[in-house]
């Protein structure tokens, strides 16, 4: 171990140029491993230092000390990071003791059916889908990507920059480009903005990574191609910059927000009674009534708990509706867009001044989406879903910010891919997925 740490001190980046990220040999780093929002970025960091130490075992035997040395953390990190894995499941510890009982070392399991995932049944579509999936083949069912052992072994790299970087590296499968949407990535890392480029940004300056922005209309989508023979001369001179300034929270949540003038204005007769309702903070305007409007349920993301609520409402509540509606058709499209922009939380101060003119954020696009489809006065049709107007459009009404966020990256992700050659359609297909259970199709 002495001689090997030599070597990783000694020429590191004309070894990386030369010779290459793999030249120490590489791990494989499991997909949902890294998406997991229970582990911290650190967390995710050591779990991916010890798959890249694994090789194509699921064992691996590294000093503590060693460890703490390769990710530059103290004896308290390393052990409260430990011992979350542990606790979830993803590794098991086993001591190895000499022959006279005296202790030696621990050997570090990678468990492929980490027991977090079975400790009680799934309560959403995609937790079953993913419970399903580990039990049937493993971890690594789900996808994965190779973790290069000199990447993680780095000293000119915090433990959290390793972290990203084997985030990135899960979604690159057996190439070198992954193409996760930025949201996602923060919202998968739980992180912040500021966080994300403190960090992302010695991996753009050592020339681990490279950034490739590709633009299909408003849906921009970046591209991180890890690089095989990092090359820290042609890193990046300067730090990138968070492009957007911070969103305040969504107006439309539940926790507060203004209603569109269009449904502030409704009639007590027109304020829906639907079970589980939830009367929106700041709803209420001088001269006007509450209203009550269905509960997103996104975050539950259960079919048992968000079915279909129009087929089961009075025709009391279905004329109050028509009633909305027939307000919303008044409107001239300027009108509707901006509050609809207000409604989803996609007005300007949520964007501030620094982006491109000629491509609108995508959440914002999609809200152009939805005022296109009202406008057009008919039903929702689609791969056989057959939607009355009225109910495609209370449907969307329900969602919100975040359910906004969601469905873009899911329609820039297929547009990376290069499968979706009808955005707009796409697009509401899956707001329409969206609403029913939280899960995009």
């Amino acid at each position: 171990m002495e001689k090997e740490q030599a070597y990783i001190q000694t020429d590191w980046a004309e070894v990386l140029r030369t010779k290459g990220i793999r030249a120490r040999g590489y791990g494989i780093v499991p997909k949902y491993a890294m998406q997991d929002t229970d582990l911290e970025l650190s967390d995710k960091a050591l779990y991916a230092y010890l798959c890249s130490l694994s090789g194509n075992d699921h064992e691996t035997y590294p000093a503590v000390s060693t460890i703490k040395s390769h990710l530059k953390i103290g004896d308290k990190s390393f052990t409260t990071r430990m011992k979350h894995l542990v606790e979830t499941g993803y590794v098991e510890v086993k001591k190895v003791h000499t022959p006279g009982n005296k202790f030696s070392n621990n050997i570090y399991c990678l468990t492929q059916r980490p027991k977090k995932f079975f400790l009680e049944p799934p309560r959403t579509p995609k937790g079953k889908e993913i419970r399903n999936t580990i039990l049937a083949d493993g971890i690594l069912g789900g996808g994965y990507g190779q973790i290069p052992k000199m990447v993680m072994c780095d000293a000119r790299l915090d433990i959290k920059s390793k972290g990203i970087y084997a985030y990135l590296a899960a979604f690159t499968g057996a190439g070198e480009v992954a193409f996760p949407a930025r949201d996602q990535i923060l919202r998968e890392l739980n992180i912040l903005k500021g966080t994300y480029y403190r960090y992302f940004n010695p991996l753009l300056e050592l020339n681990y990574i490279t950034v490739i922005k590709r633009k299909n209309r408003e849906f921009e989508r970046n591209q991180y191609v890890l690089n095989t023979n990092p090359d820290d001369t042609k890193g990046i001179e300067r730090k990138e910059v968070c492009p957007v300034s911070a969103c305040p929270v969504s107006a439309r949540t539940v926790s507060g927000g203004p209603v569109p003038a269009s449904l502030a204005d409704a009639s007590p007769a027109s304020a829906s009674p639907v079970t589980g309702g939830h009367v929106l903070a700041g709803a209420e305007k001088k001269g006007t009534t509450k209203i009550t409007v269905p509960i997103n349920t996104s975050s539950i993301n259960s079919l048992d708990n968000h079915q279909s609520y129009l087929p089961f409402l009075s025709s009391w509540n279905r004329t109050a509706l028509l009633k909305e509606i027939d307000k919303i058709d008044l409107m001239a499209r300027e009108e509707l867009q901006a509050e609809l922009y207000e409604w989803y939380g996609v007005t300007d101060e949520c964007y501030g001044k620094n982006i491109d003119p000629d491509i609108p954020p995508r959440e914002r696009a999609l809200v152009d989406y939805i005022v296109d489809y009202i406008q057009t006065g008919r039903p929702y049709i689609s791969s056989g879903i057959r939607v009355s107007r009225e109910e495609m459009i209370a449907r969307l009404l329900q969602l919100d910010n975040e359910d906004i966020m969601r469905v873009g990256e899911r329609v820039a992700e297929q547009i990376g891919f290069g499968t979706v050659a009808n955005p707009k359609a796409y697009a509401l297909h899956s707001l329409y997925n969206q609403s029913i259970s939280g899960k995009m199709e």
